[in-house]
């Protein structure tokens, strides 16, 4: 690992364990099997690991506060789940934080670190990019739901539509009506949705025996229309 720097990440994937795990083992939250600890405490050790120690201590301290991370706020379907959001939270005396990560993965980090260590209760937030870490918000043992998107990496809880299927049955009831070229315009292959959309969209083309229409995407960030 000379050169690059050593995650949580890596030391669950050496240790053959989830990064949940690995973080009950470092913040000693929860009970965790002397043979599964000394795995991951030998993990740490080859790897030379050192925990952001500013993390383990970011965890809410009753400041009934939730924040809330979406990555636009001019789209109509995030201002919908924000309304719901900040309604529920003020049933509850909650209060709501807002972040807009603007669909740029470094912003929304930077987004995460600042309501951490604003002391918030919770987070509910919809991912950029599937691939990111976001090692502090897991140390910190944070209860955290995700919204629309997912992380790959991830083992928080989930809240969505089930996108493949959708995709798939759009992309059907089209076929079935007659139209045989049908395209998939959408955006970033990292972003979950559009990746689970276009799954759905391939296994439709595939199952018509259309799969050269794969290669029919538009990548409507970069394309004239």
């Amino acid at each position: 690992m000379v050169g690059k720097k050593v995650t949580i990440k890596d030391v669950a994937n050496r240790a053959g364990f989830s990064i949940s795990t690995v973080s009950h083992v470092i913040n000693e939250t929860r009970f965790v099997e002397k043979s599964t600890k000394e795995k991951i405490q030998k993990a740490i050790e080859e790897f030379n690991y050192r925990p952001n120690i500013l993390a383990r201590s970011l965890k809410g301290k009753g400041s009934k506060t939730i924040g809330v991370i979406i990555s636009d706020l001019r789209q109509g379907f995030f201002a919908e789940v924000i309304k719901a959001i900040d309604s529920r939270a003020s049933q509850r005396e909650f209060n709501v934080m807002l972040c807009d990560s603007e669909d740029n993965a470094e912003k929304e980090e930077l987004d995460v670190d600042i309501l951490l260590r604003k002391g918030i209760d919770g987070l509910i937030f919809a991912p950029v990019d599937t691939g990111q870490l976001f090692e502090e918000l897991w140390l910190s043992e944070l209860p955290c739901v995700q919204i629309d998107r997912k992380l790959q990496s991830a083992e928080a809880d989930f809240v969505g539509i089930d996108n493949v299927r959708s995709a798939e049955q759009a992309t059907l009831r089209l076929f079935d009506n007659g139209y045989d070229c049908v395209g998939f315009i959408g955006y970033g292959p990292e972003v979950y949705t559009m990746a689970m959309r276009y799954e759905g969209y391939r296994r439709a083309a595939a199952s018509r025996g259309k799969e050269d229409l794969s290669l029919r995407v538009v990548d409507y960030n970069k394309a004239d229309l």
